[in-house]
C-alpha cells in the first residue's frame, strides 16, 4: 500500500464553528475513501494512477475556526490501486475531501462520519460562455471553492467571494462567477483544461454551509439557460 505525503498549498480564513475527527460518509462514482485519525485511504484507483486531492477543513481556534484548504497530487506508486494520504494533524470531522483520478475521471467526495455530507447534482444554467466555450461556473453561493478535473488534461482550482477580485462578473450582485481560465493549475496535474466539456468532473463547495455540488459533465449540463 502506498504511503504518500506531498507538499501542499494551505490557505487560511476565519469562519465560525468547532469540529472533531474520525472515519467515512461519501458519494463515490468509482472510488472509495476510508478515514483514519490522521489519514485518508482511497481504493479503486487504476494501477499506478495519479489523483488530485482537495480538502476543506474547519479547525477549532477558540470560539471560531480556521478554514484550511489543501490541493495536491498523489500517486499509487506500488500499483495496488490504493493510496493513503497521511497528514501531520488529526483530520477534522467537519471536513470535505475530494479525490479524482487524472486519467479516468473516477472520483469520490467524502467526509468523516457524523458530519452529514450533502452532495447535490449540477443544476441547469450553472455554466456561462465567453466566446464559444463554456468556461464560467456561476452560483448563488456567497463564497465558493471549485475544482475541475478533465481526464487527460489535468485539473484547475478556483475560489472567491461574491464581488471579490476573483469574481469574474465583477459585481457584488448575488451571483458568484468563477472563470476556468483564471483558475490556478493544480501542481503536477497537467497543463489544466481551459473550458468545461463533457466528461469532465466538477466539484464545488459552499464555504459557508459546506454544501457540495458534484458530477461528471454532460452536453446538457453545459447549455446556457436564462
Amino acid at each position: 500500500m502506498s504511503r504518500f505525503v506531498r507538499a501542499c498549498c494551505v490557505l487560511s480564513i476565519l469562519l465560525y464553528f468547532a469540529g472533531s475527527a474520525l472515519a467515512a460518509n461519501d458519494d463515490h462514482p468509482g472510488l472509495h475513501a476510508v478515514f483514519g485519525q490522521r489519514s485518508v485511504t482511497v481504493t479503486g484507483l487504476p494501477p499506478r494512477a495519479q489523483a488530485v486531492v482537495y480538502s476543506f477543513q474547519l479547525r477549532p481556534l477558540g470560539f471560531e475556526s480556521v478554514a484550511e484548504r489543501i490541493y495536491e497530487v498523489v500517486s499509487d506508486e506500488d500499483g495496488d490501486g490504493t493510496v493513503t494520504i497521511e497528514k501531520t494533524e488529526d483530520i477534522e470531522q467537519r471536513s470535505i475531501w475530494v479525490i479524482a483520478e487524472l486519467t479516468s475521471g473516477k472520483y469520490v467526495v467524502a467526509s468523516p462520519p457524523g458530519f452529514g455530507l450533502e452532495v447535490a447534482t449540477i443544476a441547469p444554467g450553472t455554466f456561462r460562455k465567453s466566446a464559444n466555450d463554456a468556461d464560467r461556473f456561476v452560483t448563488r453561493w456567497a463564497a465558493a471553492d471549485m475544482l475541475y478535473v478533465h481526464p487527460g488534461l489535468g485539473a484547475r482550482f478556483a475560489y472567491s467571494e461574491d464581488g471579490a477580485p476573483r469574481d469574474a462578473d465583477g459585481h457584488a450582485d448575488g451571483f458568484l462567477t468563477l472563470s476556468l481560465g483564471d483558475a490556478a493549475v493544480v501542481p503536477n496535474a497537467g497543463n489544466g483544461p481551459l473550458k468545461f466539456a463533457p466528461g469532465g468532473v466538477l466539484v464545488a463547495v459552499d464555504r459557508l454551509s459546506m454544501q457540495v455540488v458534484a458530477g461528471r459533465l454532460t452536453g446538457a449540463d453545459l447549455e446556457e439557460r436564462p
